[in-house]
């Protein structure tokens, strides 16, 4: 059998069921209960097993677990609950790609701390996707031992404790992302030997210190999220060397200093840094931004300390769609600069200590 068909609309295969192999298993939208993997365990699977939107399915039996030439498990989006089988990983060798995003699943992975169990024989594992769940507990040192993983997806969970540091050894890695955990600590200066992020997402975590310098050595780099933390100190200026950068957001940490001037010599799109605490202003419109002009088009510098004059050289950005400086210490007239960006759709000035009229350049109403 090459693929079982089980669509919302009723059952169907199309290859002879004498055969007992089976490549593909979908059954996306199938109103199905009970538990996972009754009767399955007699067919030879070498392909993708595709169960979404399933609605009532209670929780991953055993058997599906001895499906040992699986290469892909998508069990995302269901009501799945309850602690994952010890041996459920241990014995999908195959592995590729699992998902069981958007479930219920709770407590450790399994109950004994591992995440899952067995990880580390996972060797042809390259994604796993656990996000959206109730898991808990640390990560697991074993999971550095997946060395083909190219992403990695644990976010929105209650997972706790430090980054272990065989994930180091993740250096084909390219999407990481542990948003909205409880993970706190120092971000590790290994961090920069998994050289081939593109994405890294730590937001919304309890993480503190400084932020470390060796995020410089990512190159390939461009999302970087450490907002909602505890970072202190300041940006480090081997940051300057992350070129494909695209989208920085550290908002919501305890950071000091004066906003570092080559933020705006990169050629960022996204610039997100409200709610700082310790930040001042250090004119960074004024210096080289010649990247910046071509195409940043978000720049939120909202709730923090600056000060001094609102000033002319913003009319550079060009692409800029959104601009928040509200809530600062800004001071003088609204520049008539302003009214170069054309393609400007939301314009927060509100609670600085602005004065004179609104230029006459600004031809629609902004907040």
């Amino acid at each position: 059998m090459k693929m079982m068909i089980v669509p919302a609309t009723g059952l169907g295969s199309n290859a002879n069921p004498r055969s007992n192999r089976v490549t593909d298993l979908v059954l996306d939208g199938f109103s199905l209960s009970g538990k996972i993997g009754r009767g399955y365990s007699s067919y030879s699977f070498s392909g993708n097993c595709r169960w979404r939107r399933i609605i009532s399915l209670e929780s991953i039996g055993p058997n599906l677990a001895r499906l040992q030439n699986l290469r892909f498990i998508d069990l995302s989006e269901n009501s799945l609950s309850g602690t994952i089988p010890d041996d459920f990983f241990k014995q999908c060798g195959s592995l590729h790609a699992i998902s069981l995003a958007k479930n219920k699943f709770s407590g450790k992975i399994p109950e004994s701390g591992d995440i899952p169990k067995g990880i580390d024989s996972l060797y042809n594992l390259r994604a796993i996707n656990l996000s959206k769940n109730r898991f808990s507990g640390p990560l697991p040192d074993g999971i550095g031992g997946c060395l083909l993983l190219r992403l990695i997806d644990f976010s929105e969970n209650s997972l706790s404790g430090s980054l272990p540091g065989t994930m180091q050894k993740l250096t084909l890695c390219n999407y990481m992302n542990l948003h909205g955990n409880s993970f706190e600590g120092e971000v590790p200066e290994w961090i920069g030997e998994m050289k081939s992020l593109e994405t890294l997402d730590l937001s919304a975590n309890k993480f503190s210190g400084r932020v470390p310098t060796s995020i410089g050595n990512l190159k390939s780099l461009k999302v970087l999220n450490f907002s909602v933390n505890v970072f202190s100190g300041s940006l480090p200026e081997s940051m300057i060397n992350c070129e494909q950068l695209l989208v920085l957001d550290v908002s919501q940490n305890s950071l000091l200093g004066d906003l570092p001037a080559w933020i705006f010599k990169l050629g960022l799109q996204k610039v997100l840094l409200s709610k700082i605490a310790e930040w001042k202003y250090d004119s960074p419109f004024s210096s080289s931004v010649e990247k910046s002009r071509q195409g940043l088009q978000v720049l939120d510098l909202s709730y923090n300390e600056l000060s001094g004059d609102f000033t002319s050289s913003i009319g550079v950005f060009r692409s800029l769609q959104f601009l928040n400086i509200s809530r600062n210490s800004l001071v003088g007239a609204i520049p008539a600069s302003i009214g170069d960006l054309k393609a400007l759709d939301v314009l927060d000035l509100s609670e600085n200590q602005l004065n004179g009229s609104i230029p006459l350049e600004l031809e629609e109403p902004f907040l």
